[in-house]
């Protein structure tokens, strides 16, 4: 091997061992991240006064857990009574107008049988004067006939001047007489026939063309029973609106009548704020409940590393005052002294620290010490697995390179890896 040869390789190996030794210090890591517990604080929605004993400050709580009971004794049923008042009486003016419609039916059903049975007696009358009125129409046809062949006879005796002219013109008055009357009785003939259409097709069954009594009387009450059936359905709409009042003021009124507050989670009472009997208004604070089981890290970083973290990053926790370590996922960043949009981490003076922070909520499962101690802060060591210029670099090379130097490079990078068992993890995007 030339001397120039084991110099390259030489400072090859020096560069991927100081390589591998820059990338092996993943993420970044700090000491005085601090465990708080996440709060949640229990405010009463109801004005009226406290039944039960709350649990005390410091014991334990599972899920569903009766926190509070407000019994109000002065919710005002005056609309309530006036609501049921009203529905009976619409139920009442319902029965009422039913009944008057069945009646008014049967007493329009009663009519229509009788103005029919009228309208019947009727047709057959005017089909019986229709047959006198024919037997008279033929009586005066031939009367008329008999008149014209008198007065034709008495003018061939008066051209033979067997016949006075006085004689003769009483002939021709007589025949113009009969033959009036022969066309007076084809007009009642003609009427009689109208008469008999109109009362088929209209009803019509008086001579003067007016309705009869029946008919007249079948109509209003048709008419009657028209506006009852309307007013049924009005009084059905107002009954349905009713019972919808009553429902939605009972609803209410069980509303403000009492509450029960449960537990929404496992945990522990941090502090009570009313005690059995006491009166309280709605939104008074009842008592704050600590989530031991999903605690928050809340862990500073500096200012000039902010770029590196972003939110969704892995982070591993580890509290001083225990062995085991915890996975994180970091959910908010904030450069504030105190998180604005998320009001249930509630820290002390000591822990709102001005600067710009990482808050990484921890995992379920975890230790008992750790619920043990949720009530207070704790200390613990914080590694946010950043990606480090390694990944960078390696990313870019994977892009850019063939393959087969892709994989001499990962062979590379594999070798790379810090031992098991150090605290810092690798990122795993």
């Amino acid at each position: 091997m030339r001397f120039v040869d084991g110099v390259i390789l030489v400072v090859g190996l020096l560069g991927v061992i100081i390589w591998a030794t820059y990338s092996s210090k993943d993420g970044f890591k700090g000491s005085d991240a601090m465990i708080v517990a996440r709060s949640v604080s229990v405010a009463a929605t109801l004005g009226g006064q406290v039944e039960n004993e709350l649990p005390a400050v410091g014991s334990k709580l599972a899920a569903n857990d009766l926190l509070v009971r407000i019994h109000n004794g002065r919710v005002d049923r005056t609309r309530l009574v006036e609501f049921e008042s009203q529905r009976e009486y619409l139920e009442s003016e319902l029965d009422s107008a039913r009944a008057a419609q069945k009646e008014l039916g049967a007493l329009v059903e009663k009519f229509e049988q009788r103005a029919d049975a009228y309208r019947t007696w009727i047709e057959q009358d005017v089909r019986l004067r229709k047959t006198v009125t024919l037997r008279r129409l033929d009586v005066a046809q031939q009367r008329s006939r008999m008149k014209t062949q008198e007065l034709d006879r008495l003018e061939r005796l008066l051209d033979q001047q067997h016949a006075s002219k006085v004689v003769a013109a009483e002939a021709k008055m007589d025949a113009l007489i009969a033959q009036s009357e022969a066309a007076l009785v084809g007009a009642e003939l003609l009427r009689s026939d109208l008469l008999l259409r109109t009362v088929k097709a209209e009803g019509i069954s008086a001579d003067d063309g007016d309705t009869s009594y029946w008919e007249k009387t079948a109509d209003a009450l048709r008419l009657r029973h028209f506006d009852t059936r309307g007013r049924i359905a009005l009084l059905k709409a107002e009954l349905v609106r009713t019972t919808k009042q009553i429902t939605a003021e009972s609803a209410r009124i069980t509303t403000h009548f009492s509450e029960e507050h449960l537990a929404p989670f496992s945990g522990v009472v941090n502090a009570t704020f009313v005690t059995q009997g006491a009166r309280v208004a709605p939104g008074t604070n009842l008592l704050q409940v600590l989530d031991c089981a999903r605690p928050i890290v809340i862990i500073p970083i500096p200012e000039h590393r902010m770029g590196q973290f972003a939110v969704g990053m892995k982070a591993t926790v580890h509290p001083v005052d225990s062995d085991e370590s915890m996975a994180g996922i970091v959910t908010h960043i904030s450069s504030g002294p105190l998180l604005g949009h998320d009001q249930s981490v509630q820290l002390s003076e000591a822990l709102t620290a001005s600067g710009n922070r990482a808050i990484v909520s921890l995992d379920d499962g975890l230790a008992s010490s750790l619920a043990a101690s949720c009530d207070t802060a704790r200390k613990a060591i914080a590694v946010i697995h950043s990606r480090s210029l390694f990944d960078r670099v390696s990313s870019w090379v994977s892009a850019h390179l063939p393959e087969s130097a892709v994989s001499l490079l990962g062979l590379t990078t594999a070798a790379a890896q810090p031992p098991s068992g150090t605290p810092l993890l690798r990122p795993e995007g």
